[in-house]
């Protein structure tokens, strides 16, 4: 009697008979589904967070790989309880794509279903081992922070070609057979695209080569800015009033670049001055040194030079070079030594002239 009430069939989906016992294993399945997200994300955040490398970033990456995991099995199950074994045979089998002079080219519905499910559980995958290789290197004192982004950017693109070389296996497409069928397309996106190959092929140089990395201080086509990421065909960089700017990868490279970071956290700056004819220009030399001196930022292990510029039409022209460690606020940094130099001359009487010319007025001439 009980066999029979479990046999008895509800309603026909797709064509196929749904039982009373294809039904309650289908609810069982999906309360299971439920708890199992339940105690997955109680494992997770609750068990895993007394752990030395947890964070909420990576938390939240292995929650979702561990959900995607659960949905499949769980579609399966329902699949199997609905007895669509067949029907989802047959959608998986559709030929999307069937290119025989390209080498047999087939791509079916269950090679694209492959093929995204590897790619989107591989990007959860990368995401938490680059977490980790980060964490690992913010533990070696010999690498800067622009070698460590580096090193955490190539090993990710290394990964994402991986990945994607294994979804395209485990999805049965023919690589060469791609290659061969799409190198005309190839050809032509590439003379369309030339500019956006030159940023990548920039991007990997800068990678590789280190001309700059991310947290330098550079100067720009006049503009001095911080690098804050460095992408594959672009560069993000942010100027001293806090805006973002996008620059393509070939600029940098193509364009003269300096960084003021390079080999050396200290960088040379001067201030200008000019003082009147007539002024004891020993005087103003020992002020001008003491003024960078007594300045906290600027280095008291590299040479205070003062220069006697030149003999300008109406002054004479001093620089005081010094080195400092404030290269990405600079301007401030040189506004307290010229405060202190306005102060130091009014202290002792040395005056900063007003441009002065001569005017010739002749008399007497007849109109």
């Amino acid at each position: 009697m009980i066999q029979e009430f479990f046999q008895r069939t509800l309603f026909k989906f797709f064509g196929n008979p749904v039982s009373v016992g294809n039904a309650v294993l289908l609810v069982i399945i999906l309360i299971m589904t439920h708890i199992a997200l339940k105690f997955l994300k109680a494992f997770i955040y609750k068990t895993l967070k007394k752990k030395s490398w947890f964070d909420p970033e990576r938390a939240t990456i292995l929650y979702n790989i561990g959900r995607i995991i659960l949905l499949l099995f769980a579609a399966l199950g329902v699949i199997y309880c609905l007895d669509l074994d067949e029907t989802w045979r047959r959608f998986l089998d559709f030929h999307l794509i069937t290119a025989k002079s390209a080498g047999g080219l087939d791509i079916t519905v269950g090679n694209l279903f492959t093929f995204v499910v590897v790619l989107l559980v591989a990007r959860l995958v990368i995401k938490l081992l680059t977490s980790l290789l980060s964490r690992a290197l913010e533990t070696n004192q010999k690498l800067d922070t622009g070698q460590r982004f580096t090193i955490t950017k190539l090993a990710r693109y290394g990964a994402y070609v991986i990945a994607f070389l294994i979804a395209a296996n485990s999805a049965g497409v023919n690589l060469n057979a791609l290659v061969v069928g799409s190198a005309a397309l190839l050809v032509g996106v590439g003379l369309g695209m030339q500019h956006i190959f030159d940023d990548i092929i920039s991007g990997f140089i800068i990678l590789f080569e280190g001309t700059f990395q991310v947290g330098d201080v550079i100067e720009f086509e006049g503009l001095v800015a911080r690098v804050v990421r460095i992408d594959v065909r672009t560069s993000k960089i942010i100027n001293r009033d806090g805006n973002i700017i996008i620059v393509p990868n070939r600029k940098l490279t193509s364009e003269n670049l300096h960084n003021w970071s390079h080999g050396s956290d200290l960088s040379r700056f001067f201030v200008s001055v000019g003082v009147a004819y007539g002024s004891d220009v020993e005087k103003v030399r020992d002020i001008l040194y003491s003024c960078a001196l007594q300045h906290p930022d600027v280095s008291k292990n590299r040479p205070i030079q003062v220069r006697f510029e030149d003999f300008g039409e109406s002054s004479l022209d001093f620089k005081v070079f010094f080195w400092a460690f404030r290269s990405w606020d600079v301007e401030f940094l040189r506004s307290d030594i010229r405060f202190a130099i306005d102060k130091a001359f009014r202290e002792n009487s040395i005056q900063i002239p007003f441009p002065q010319r001569d005017l010739h007025i002749k008399s007497g001439l007849r109109p």
